[in-house]
């Protein structure tokens, strides 16, 4: 009798000092998917911003107006929220703590503040504003005050996205040295300045459902670097010819005719030392640095629709994390940088989804018929 009570109590004892791991080892698990989801979404008819968990549960929408609030950019000690809004009849830069109480506006002027991103120090608030009348990127104290122009170029500048140490900040701007040519047909081609050709101007469609593609190299970009001309959409056009040169045909490459070429560039906190970190015929868009700092994801069009990629800024190798024929954008890192948040319609409309970040174990969070997009992963 004894000796099975000693049995029994062995067997409790091993029991409660077993609990403890198991908690333990949950609590792990949920921590490296920890925090919460902001996101914004038109499912009330306007948009507005939402918040929910990590595996897509206790979805709450923390701002309720009849006016369109994007966006959301969480601080990093996730207890405030940056948005931006057309409440006040253009779009401005708005700051609300994390359940949506104590909105608060920043910028004040006639142009479209966008896309808030908080430093990780947790001191600046950088975002893309129009009111030079180029997109540029300014940088802003938490509270409103010095407002400072980092971006001062012939060119739009998209999106910023700092980097873990908040020195520096990562952008999409569109491509800088856009390259015309001009070829006797069947012979070579010279090279031309776009201004110092007449204006020609093609829609999408009509390029890329042109017939009239011609394998002549085409050059685009600082680097000079020679493609072929038909893999991506440069076209001639009978009958444009220019002084001098009668009978050539001229060659333009398709985003002069309103297809995008954005790529991602790099700088210093302060808008110095400004440089060019993708240099492609495709449209690289909305940039988000890993928590680790390794890592630039970004989405692009790379294999013809978008799709999500990872640029390591240890090898500046890129790798393709999403294959599909549907869009998949608007790319955001969990804290411990094992998984990726992004939006996708590949249901038919905007959703978030959730996946590692080699791209697998892709998980939908959000079902409704509504548009939910620009997903933000709380640090905390």
């Amino acid at each position: 009798m004894v000796t099975r009570r000693i049995l029994s109590l062995l067997v409790m004892l091993a029991a409660v000092i077993a609990l403890p791991v198991a908690f333990i080892s949950d609590s792990a698990h949920a921590a490296g998917a920890g925090g919460h989801i902001a996101f914004g979404s038109d499912r009330d008819g306007d948009w507005d911003i939402y918040v929910m968990n990590p595996d897509g549960s206790n979805v709450r929408q923390l701002t309720l107006n009849t006016d369109d609030d994007f966006r959301p950019a969480w601080s990093p000690d996730g207890r405030q929220i940056a948005f931006h809004s057309d409440r006040d009849g253009d779009y401005e830069i708005y700051v609300m703590n994390a359940d949506g109480s104590n909105v608060r506006q920043l910028t004040f002027n006639t142009a479209a503040d966008v896309h808030a991103a908080w430093s990780p120090d947790g001191t600046r608030i950088a975002y893309q504003s129009s009111v030079n009348g180029l997109r540029d990127i300014y940088v802003v104290y938490p509270d409103g005050t010095n407002p400072r122009l980092l971006t001062n170029n012939a060119l739009d500048d998209w999106f910023p996205a700092w980097s873990p140490d908040s020195n520096q900040i990562v952008t999409y701007a569109a491509s800088s040295s856009i390259a015309v040519f001009v070829g006797q047909h069947g012979a070579g081609s010279m090279e031309y300045h776009v201004n110092d050709l007449p204006d020609v101007y093609l829609s999408c469609d009509e390029i890329m459902n042109s017939t009239q593609f011609q394998p002549l190299a085409v050059f685009v970009g600082a680097s000079n670097q020679a493609v072929n001309a038909a893999a991506y959409h440069a076209i001639a056009i009978p009958g444009q010819v220019t002084a001098g040169l009668p009978g050539a045909w001229l060659f333009r490459v398709a985003d002069l005719g309103g297809c995008e070429d954005r790529e991602l560039t790099i700088m210093n906190a302060d808008g110095s030392a400004s440089r060019r970190l993708t240099n492609n015929f495709a449209d690289d868009r909305y940039p988000a640095w890993s928590p680790d700092g390794t890592r630039i994801a970004f989405a692009s069009d790379l294999d013809s629709d978008f799709e999500i990629y990872l640029f390591d800024l240890r090898t500046n190798n890129i790798v393709q994390i999403t294959a599909n024929r549907q869009t998949d954008w608007a790319p955001a890192w969990s804290p411990d940088s094992t998984q990726i948040v992004f939006s996708s319609d590949r249901d038919g409309d905007n959703e978030v989804y959730i996946m590692n970040v080699d791209g697998s174990n892709v998980v939908q969070l959000t079902f409704n018929a509504a548009q939910d997009e620009l997903p933000a992963w709380s640090p905390w």
